[in-house]
């Protein structure tokens, strides 16, 4: 008896159990809470899924907490290679069919007739280039259609966009909670949807900005500027954040302000002529046709009426605001891996707060700009999450707010990597770990209801 406490304190005092039940109870009560929606049983053959997946997840948590590994990238990328090597021989071999959200019809019309797309302009130039000039050609035109080759493309790109950010930058906390997430597993296992070929390339554009050793260095600046320009003609959603960098590096590098304001129009207009063409109102007169604004191409009957205007692609405020709202808020929050995120910014925001005021460490914030930059992304994102209309209903738009969680879980590991400085390393490894295995069970079981069983209506 004395042997088996003993052996308990071990595990204690190495932080191994806390983790793994950790990461049992937040899969637990996520599956609790999701079952609560559902007016049916979840079969045997599903929850087959969801088993295997957690016990894959606690066999490499606990392999590496055995290891007592420091870098938390480790079994991260070790659990993003899995999945990804998986979602390739379903393509290949067993072609089970993982249910799909969002705008999986518009998409493969854009494919199938050769249309550019100019809310999507460069992705769709570039998915209808390779559709038609690689996978139209002999063998690969008689095994992949529309539909097998947008999901196996899907995966191709996320997979290996996936496994070099996390190589690369794999070390910041940050990028670790950002890729640890249910829609990003999703797309990852093939998609029929624009976004897995343009969320990666966001997750790039936050650690471009906010990584001092790339942003402070002087003589990127105007590759920086570069891609920040050509952002918006990706997908438009992306002009916000592209609008606010820009302006942060034009005044941060104002010595340079001519060189770069030269080099972010060119780049923009050599970028749409080589995607668009020369006819540059054409462009802009189409882009303001697709935003759909008002109630064109709003088929759900209860957010008729509720736009802000005909001109707006927002709820107005007394609306947004509603308890009504807030509820399918919530619903669509939840269900696409989201709660936690914000949370985790929200408790690492207010221990920023604490830590500035408590210590008189003003200093902690060194950058003025980088800091009113932060501000505006989170206010932004956090408008847009509110506001915006979902205008497929909110569980077909379930990945609409995708780029919000992304954004939530990349600044809060970015804070809270700040916050552990101080501390030793053994105590941010812990720390960090704790929040890993919390993230990894809500998402996974996010992940199964979201590909395998299908999230249900949310409740009127």
């Amino acid at each position: 008896m004395t042997g088996t406490w003993k052996r308990v304190r071990v595990l204690l005092a190495n932080n191994y159990l806390i983790n793994i039940l950790t990461f049992s109870l937040c899969a637990s009560v996520t599956y609790l809470v999701a079952l609560s929606y559902y007016d049916k049983e979840i079969k045997v053959g599903e929850l087959f899924y969801l088993i295997l997946g957690l016990s894959f997840a606690l066999v490499l948590l606990a392999s590496y907490f055995a290891k007592n590994l420091k870098d938390l990238s480790t079994p991260v990328f070790v659990f993003l290679t899995t999945i990804f090597g998986l979602s390739l021989l379903n393509h290949l071999i067993w072609k089970h069919p993982f249910l799909n959200y969002g705008d999986a019809v518009p998409i493969l019309q854009y494919i199938d007739n050769r249309t550019v797309f100019p809310r999507w302009l460069v992705g769709m130039v570039i998915i209808n280039t390779v559709y038609w000039a690689v996978w139209k050609f002999p063998p690969f035109i008689s095994y992949f259609k529309t539909i097998p080759f947008l999901k196996f493309f899907s995966t191709i790109f996320m997979g290996i966009t996936s496994l070099l950010i996390v190589k690369k930058y794999g070390k910041n906390f940050s990028v670790i909670l950002a890729v640890t997430n249910a829609l990003w597993f999703l797309f990852l296992i093939g998609y029929n949807e624009y976004y897995p070929f343009i969320i990666s390339l966001y997750l790039l554009s936050l650690i471009l900005i906010f990584d001092d050793s790339i942003v402070d260095n002087p003589q990127k600046s105007w590759l920086l500027c570069a891609f920040y320009s050509v952002l918006p003609l990706v997908y438009i959603g992306f002009a916000p954040i592209s609008a606010f960098v820009l302006i942060y590096l034009f005044v941060r590098y104002r010595q340079q302000l001519p060189k770069l304001i030269l080099t972010t129009i060119a780049v923009f207009f050599l970028t749409l002529n080589l995607t668009w063409g020369s006819n540059y109102p054409g462009f802009f007169k189409q882009l303001y046709i697709d935003m759909n604004f008002g109630d064109q191409c709003l088929n759900i009957p209860k957010f008729m009426g509720k736009m802000a205007d005909d001109t707006s692609i927002y709820f107005k405020t007394e609306y947004a605001l509603s308890s009504e709202h807030l509820k399918d808020l919530f619903y669509m929050v939840f269900f696409g891996g989201g709660v936690l995120g914000l949370l985790l910014l929200i408790l690492s925001l207010c221990m920023a707060v604490f830590v500035l005021i408590r210590r008189r460490m003003f200093p902690f914030v060194r950058n003025w700009g980088k800091f009113a930059l932060f501000i505006a992304i989170v206010l932004q994102q956090l408008y847009y999450l509110v506001f915006l209309v979902p205008k497929l209903g909110v569980r077909a738009d379930i990945d609409l707010f995708v780029f919000v969680y992304l954004t939530s879980s990349y600044f809060a590991g970015f804070i809270l990597d700040r916050l552990l400085l101080r501390q030793s390393q053994n105590r941010a490894s812990t720390i960090k770990a704790y929040t890993l295995s919390a993230m990894l069970g809500y998402q996974l079981v996010i992940f199964f209801f979201l590909a395998v069983v299908g999230i249900p209506n949310s409740p009127l």
